[in-house]
């Protein structure tokens, strides 16, 4: 209720109380009081932020939603608009994400990884309620869940939803919709080796989420067939432990691709034509991978990049060449990259990493890790001397990747990086004077409790 009041006068606080309309007396009423404030809260939402929290209802309950790939869903699905003088969609989309927690119509939970690069929220049950009813109302998204009886999707027919998704639930011929009118279709939990619609069903598509769980089936290379059809794509999510471990190389033809994110428990063995996305905004590629492909210096409008490469006699030529293209990607507002063991000493890679840093001036969140193993040494007077600077945006630090001989202070501090919050790196010893520039930063805590020596 307050973050409903909080936005307008006071002197029209009684009439959104008389608005909403509280009972006295019936059972349940709290239950009832509660869902019309929520309804009530719903309404007076902006259009944008209206569409927005509507969307979460493809979700299932409890689950735990990432905030980056639910904003480049928001993109990719046209929800977030251009706004003058912020030219990043990344930006706008979590103006609203933020907003929507504001107002309490989402939660935030704790960081999904190590690194807190990462945030990620729920919808509380009663709002998802909600949302689940009004999408239903406005034919906005159709809802297969196992857990469920299947009363809804009689109020299907005739109407075609532009969005299904299924939930813990394989039977998707259940949904008596026309897939080849379907703008977003996503899968949690099901078993893609049952009932698999081919691709060549999905005419229209534009976000294609789908995640697998362990012992529910795997997904094959022949269930990616057809994936050149898919010529409106612009999100790709494939996540579980059943993903293949190849991406076909016919992914290339996907001109429109916005977000590319696979997550297997396997390595990637290639990854061809990722080079020829050249709309990328976003490309998650994890756990690991054996080489990079060519070309990705060309991905001029890519914003995020996760990627680590594992310990492996192809990965060294694919893994410098990587490290030089890296600063040509101007556009790169994050980035998370694991270097393999036996390279990460190696001084030529450290300077030219130094020199491609250089020139992200855009970048807010850095995550440069050793895959497992101990730091490399560093001489953080040769650092100096090639020229590390990192961007002035940055939010989020964490050099992992090697252990610093002397305090950076010559960059990592508060005039350089004046919105640093997050710090962690690896340091032979710190001094009084590095612990007085510490605790000059935004967030000293966070810093000083992040420090490794």
């Amino acid at each position: 209720m307050a973050s409903l009041l909080v936005g307008k006068p006071r002197e029209e606080w009684s009439e959104v109380h008389r608005s909403i309309g509280f009972g006295r007396c019936k059972e349940n009423q709290q239950v009832e009081n509660t869902m019309k404030i929520l309804s009530f809260s719903y309404y007076d939402l902006p259009p944008h932020l209206k569409t927005c929290l509507l969307h979460l209802s493809v979700f299932p309950e409890d689950y735990v939603i990432e905030k980056g790939p639910l904003i480049w869903m928001w993109v990719a699905e046209g929800f977030v608009h251009e706004k003058q003088g912020i030219s990043s969609l990344f930006e706008i989309g979590e103006g609203y994400f933020n907003e929507l927690v504001n107002r309490s119509m989402i939660q935030l939970v704790e960081a999904v990884n190590e690194e807190a690069m990462e945030c990620a929220c729920q919808v509380h049950d009663m709002v998802l309620d909600l949302i689940h009813s009004i999408s239903l109302e406005e034919n906005f998204v159709a809802i297969l869940d196992k857990n469920k009886e299947f009363e809804a999707s009689s109020s299907w027919q005739g109407r075609s939803p532009r969005r299904l998704a299924l939930q813990n639930n394989d039977r998707i011929m259940e949904a008596r919709t026309d897939m080849q009118k379907l703008w977003s279709f996503l899968s949690f939990g099901c078993d893609i080796g049952k009932h698999w619609v081919p691709l060549s069903s999905f005419k229209y598509v534009c976000v294609l989420d789908i995640h697998t769980s362990r012992g529910r089936g795997e997904m094959k290379r022949h269930h990616l067939e057809h994936l050149r059809n898919l010529l409106h794509l612009r999100y790709l999510r494939l996540i579980g432990p059943g993903i293949h471990d190849e991406i076909p190389e016919e992914v290339g033809t996907l001109k429109f691709l916005q977000t590319l994110d696979v997550e297997t428990r396997n390595v990637w063995k290639t990854l061809p034509s990722v080079g020829l996305l050249t709309q990328l905004l976003c490309l998650r590629l994890k756990p690991m991978v054996q080489t990079v492909p060519d070309g990705i210096g060309t991905l001029m409008s890519l914003e995020e990049l996760q990627i680590a490469y594992v310990e492996h006699e192809e990965a060294e030529p694919s893994l410098r060449q990587f490290v030089k293209e890296l600063g040509s990607l101007r556009e790169l507002r994050v980035l998370r990259a694991g270097v393999p063991p036996r390279l990460s000493a190696d001084v030529r890679l450290q300077v030219d990493m130094v020199e491609s840093l250089r020139n992200l001036e855009k970048m807010e969140g850095l995550s440069l890790g050793n895959m497992f193993s101990p730091p490399a040494p560093a001489d953080t007077a040769a650092w100096e001397a090639a020229g590390f600077l990192l961007s002035r945006q940055l939010r989020q630090l964490f050099l992992n990747w090697v252990c610093f001989s002397v305090f950076p202070s010559f960059c990592i501090n508060p005039s350089r990086l004046p919105n640093l919050s997050h710090l962690s790196l690896y340091v032979d010893g710190i001094d009084e004077q590095d612990l007085r520039i510490l605790g000059g930063l935004p967030d000293a805590q966070t810093s000083v409790s992040s420090i490794c020596v």
